[in-house]
């Protein structure tokens, strides 16, 4: 599996660090509802790669490796023995990874040779440019769509328009940000008077969002539910917070109401407001005194 994280350091930093580690697969699991696609046999698993934006400057994609000075103790987990590489066309050759996440800010870090690579490593590649801007995201999902031949898995953090194969099949990219996530976090934190929101809230809110991506919609390549349904979807994350905070005993407001369903709903704002404008009508003119 292959990572791209970044830290926020010098504004306007443009350097980029690649590295690799060991661990788990779990960064796909919003992919597809908590169960990422089996890789190939010759897929190497179980590998992050990160970018990581250091200092001004060009960028410099370096492979994180043990023995490096100023390793930072966030990278420390992710340092692993292997010979120093700069270039991240050879890095994700050697690597292999099966994801790639990207939020350096590096416009264009994930080139067509890299995105075919990735098509050549996996069935099904996943790429996450998730850097903003626009002109910041690592490829565009036309882009990642036509060098893995339709089989990358592509979320972004800007928005994107749908993009039509040549074999006529429409996909619609995911946009992976925090739209799907604060709304319904905050309506169930205010509703039951959670006293403190920890990392399971957020565990708890990707869970639920995970499940609200139906089989259609996997087929049309998003990620995530269409934002046209993110009431219903901050709902539900709202009602899931709130239970686990009545079972758990954290929740504030008692006694905890029988809905919680209609409970929270009814909290939820309305966008329906009565007209203050005057009623008026016009007179038929067949009731005109005519002069």
């Amino acid at each position: 599996m292959a990572r791209a994280e970044s830290r926020e350091a010098t504004a306007g930093a443009e350097a980029c660090e690649a590295m690799v580690g060991a661990e788990g697969r779990e960064a796909t699991a919003g992919a597809a509802r908590g169960e990422p696609p089996p890789p190939p046999a010759h897929t190497s698993t179980g590998r992050i790669l990160s970018m990581t934006r250091m200092s001004a400057g060009p960028a410099r994609p370096r492979l994180l490796t043990q023995g490096r000075a100023s390793l930072t103790a966030e990278k420390e987990h992710f340092a692993q023995e292997h010979a120093e590489m700069k270039n991240l066309e050879d890095i994700v050759r050697d690597i292999k990874p099966s994801v790639l996440i990207g939020v350096a800010a590096v416009g264009g870090a994930f080139t067509k040779q890299i995105l075919e690579d990735m098509a050549a490593f996996n069935e099904r590649p996943i790429i996450f440019a998730l850097s903003n801007p626009t002109s910041k995201a690592e490829c565009t999902a036309e882009q990642c769509y036509k060098y893995t031949e339709g089989r990358g898995v592509f979320a972004s953090g800007s928005p994107f328009d749908p993009v039509t194969l040549p074999s006529g099949r429409t996909l619609y990219p995911g946009q992976g940000n925090n739209s799907y996530v604060f709304p319904g976090v905050a309506l169930g934190v205010v509703a039951c008077g959670l006293r403190h929101i920890d990392e399971e809230v957020f565990l708890t809110t990707a869970e639920v969002i995970a499940r609200q991506v139906s089989e259609e919609n996997l087929r049309e390549g998003r990620l995530y539910p269409p934002l046209v349904t993110i009431r219903e979807v901050s709902l539900r994350i709202a009602v899931k917070i709130a239970e686990e905070a009545y079972r758990k005993g954290t929740a504030s407001l008692y006694p905890q109401p029988r809905d919680l369903t209609a409970f929270i709903r009814s909290q939820v704002y309305c966008t329906d407001y009565n007209s203050f404008t005057a009623d008026s009508y016009t007179w038929p003119e067949e009731a005109m005194c005519k002069l």
